[in-house]
């Protein structure tokens, strides 16, 4: 009875919708796109992250770091780096995300939200670890965002929707307590809407944010409920709300990344 059993599709689309975003051929000399980093971090891997920076840092974009409320040392570490760039700040909330849990997913959006209300000038948002590094330029990546400035970028399962719901866990219920995942009960997906999602790494642009943040969409809010009780929820929610709503023709089936799955072991001789 907590969880809601419908939810309205409005997305004009009856099916799941892709639209596409091609690479840039032609440099616009006039393209100017503001970023917003989100970097969740933590550990002691100061000297990663600082690496990180010196090579995606520009003055029109904006980096936002959270730490990780168990990593004492980098917070400390961090909050002085922060004296040395206006453009960089550190969240002043701290959480304790968990792989799979609703915390990843609380910690994006606070973070999504603290962009949002602050009102630095960004156009796109995107969140970042500290083991990340570009493989493209700055300037490749404003390119790129300039052309594609009302989309969202998110990777999708490449699943059949069935197969992905079960996989994931999402038809039963999960509820996150002292660090944990516990898993409670079955459940339905609710009726109406298409369940998406694959990566937890995303880039969201500013309109489609502030929806997120502002709305008070009877959709998103049942959206959310639902999936507050949910195993991987950061893989899954953005997708499924941008999928469902009239965002959907926004969303681009690439989340500005690359992953190399395949990559060899290494094999030690003596």
């Amino acid at each position: 009875m907590l969880l809601p059993s419908r939810i309205e599709r409005t997305c004009p689309h009856a099916k799941r919708f892709v639209a596409q975003a091609p690479a840039v051929t032609t440099k616009n000399p006039d393209a100017k796109i503001r970023i917003c980093y989100f970097l969740i971090v933590h550990g002691r891997s100061l000297r990663q992250i600082k690496r990180l920076v010196k090579n995606i840092y520009h003055t029109d974009h904006v980096l936002y770091f959270h730490v990780d409320s168990r990593s004492h040392w980098l917070h400390s570490e961090l909050k002085k780096l922060t004296l040395e760039y206006p453009n960089i700040f550190l969240a002043d909330w701290r959480e304790t995300p968990i792989w799979g849990g609703t915390s990843l997913l609380t910690t994006i959006f606070r973070g999504l939200t603290d962009m949002v209300e602050k009102q630095y000038k960004w156009d796109f948002f995107i969140n970042l670890s500290f083991a990340d590094f570009p493989v493209k330029s700055n300037d490749d990546l404003v390119q790129f965002l300039f052309k594609y400035r009302d989309k969202n970028f998110m990777k999708s399962h490449g699943r059949e929707p069935e197969k992905f719901i079960t996989k994931q866990g999402l038809d039963r219920v999960f509820f996150e307590c002292d660090n944990h995942m516990y898993r409670i009960s079955e459940r339905k997906t609710p009726i109406g809407i298409e369940i998406d999602g694959g990566s937890d790494w995303i880039a969201l642009n500013r309109e489609f944010s502030e929806w997120l943040v502002f709305s008070k969409d009877e959709n998103l809010e049942q959206l959310k409920i639902w999936f507050n009780y949910t195993l991987l929820p950061a893989e899954s929610f953005f997708h499924t709300a941008v999928q469902n709503t009239h965002w959907c023709e926004s969303f681009v089936d690439n989340n500005i990344r690359v992953t190399n799955w395949n990559r060899a072991r290494l094999v030690f001789f003596r």
